[in-house]
């Protein structure tokens, strides 16, 4: 479940996970429909926005017993 504004959307996100001995690193692209979601698009005369954002995602640690 992805919140935005205090509203639950759910969303699946494909991720890319790798494993190296005990590192590990995961990574994810995602849009968020924010105005199929309900949100305002903050466009005007002089800021252009799409109504999709996209989103990156990293992360990594270790795994420890």
């Amino acid at each position: 479940m992805f919140t935005v504004h205090g509203a639950e959307h759910e969303i699946t996100v494909p991720a890319e996970v790798k494993l190296d001995g005990d590192r590990w690193t995961a990574s994810a692209r995602f849009s968020i429909p924010f105005v199929k979601w309900g949100m305002k698009n903050p466009s005007n005369i002089f800021l252009h926005v799409r109504d999709t954002v996209d989103v990156e995602f990293k992360a990594g640690g270790s795994a420890r017993p």
